[in-house]
């Protein structure tokens, strides 16, 4: 072979090496988008993921992988999940073509709470603490825990209107009988519940079995209308749900696990539930009658020391020990 054929015949292989390589088909990666609704979710809430938007110029999606920044993941074109507290979280999702093509598109989501605060004024009693409404629901009673603290009625919008002469030692929590319009409150360092006439005066003083055992004391009491039983927090080391008869008999005695204390609580008849919050976890729990959480909401509180509910209307009432204050918040769930 010739020099000249030789170089014919590399310019010819180079010919067809390219030829080769060009008739190999080119893979065009997916388009990959997505939506999600509702736009504002709150905690809680469904929040549906459609990612049919997404398509494969020259072939087919084979594959959904989504992954929704709360450590939970999920497969599919169309998926749903819901978010446990309000923040904001990266969602991704990667689409997979029939070439094992991959792309990969995001969005942050931000989940608001389902309690939202619409109001805080500052109240005139100094540490209150525990919470109720009034039977027609326009006014608030609570207590203050200083020593000779007494009984105040304050409007929803917290101006004091009257006071009950009665003089507490260390008094954590109020309900009112539905029944003849008498209040109980908590007298913490003796462990007892007391009947409290509407004229202040003492009624009556009631034990209650195992509210002064380890460091933590009683923190708050609510009644349920239906039945007339009483349930009460001890507030740490352990924390205990205590629900008591209409005649005083202890019914359960139930120690708490999910939080680090339990400062307030108040009965929902609505939906036959109880509302617990907790100072130092900064949230507020709804629960059945036996303590298991249903659902729990964040609050920025500090000393939250009371809590009172109106589900019906949508609002939740707390006050504050440390701040002094009323906070109202809009239950939009």
């Amino acid at each position: 072979m010739t020099v000249t054929q030789r170089k014919q015949f590399f310019i010819l292989g180079v010919i067809l090496l390219f030829t080769a390589c060009d008739s190999e088909p080119h893979n065009s990666l997916p388009a990959v988008s997505f939506d999600y609704n509702p736009q504002n979710p709150i905690e809680g809430e469904v929040v549906s993921f459609d990612a049919s938007s997404s398509s494969d110029h020259d072939g087919v999606i084979i594959a959904y992988d989504w992954n929704f920044g709360d450590g939970e993941t999920g497969v599919g074109e169309l998926v749903t999940h819901y978010y446990d507290e309000e923040g904001i979280y990266l969602v991704s999702l990667t689409v997979v073509d029939d070439d094992e093509g991959t792309s990969t598109a995001i969005h942050y989501i931000s989940i608001g709470s389902a309690m939202v605060l619409s109001a805080q004024v500052r109240i005139s009693v100094e540490a209150p603490s525990g919470l109720v409404l009034s039977t027609d629901k326009q006014s608030l009673w609570t207590v203050s825990d200083k020593t000779g603290g007494l009984i105040y009625q304050m409007s929803i919008g917290g101006d004091i209107v009257t006071s009950l002469p009665y003089n507490g030692s260390d008094l954590e929590g109020i309900t009112m009988s539905r029944l003849d319009s008498s209040f109980w409150v908590i007298e913490e360092a003796s462990g007892e519940m007391v009947q409290v006439g509407n004229n202040g005066e003492e009624i009556q003083r009631v034990a209650v079995p195992g509210s002064i055992e380890g460091s933590g004391g009683l923190e708050g009491i609510t009644i349920r209308p239906e039945d007339g039983h009483f349930y009460m927090l001890k507030e740490k080391d352990p924390g205990v749900l205590i629900e008591l008869d209409d005649e005083f008999n202890l019914v359960q005695y139930t120690q708490l696990y999910f939080a680090e204390d339990y400062s307030g609580i108040d009965y929902d008849p609505s939906e036959n539930t109880l509302w617990i919050i907790s100072d130092q976890d900064g949230k507020v729990f709804q629960c059945d009658l036996s303590g298991n959480v249903i659902e729990d909401y964040s609050i920025n509180i500090s000393k939250a020391e009371g809590i009172a509910v109106d589900i019906e209307n949508r609002f939740i009432y707390i006050v504050s020990d440390s701040e002094e204050k009323l906070f109202v918040y809009e239950f939009i769930e």
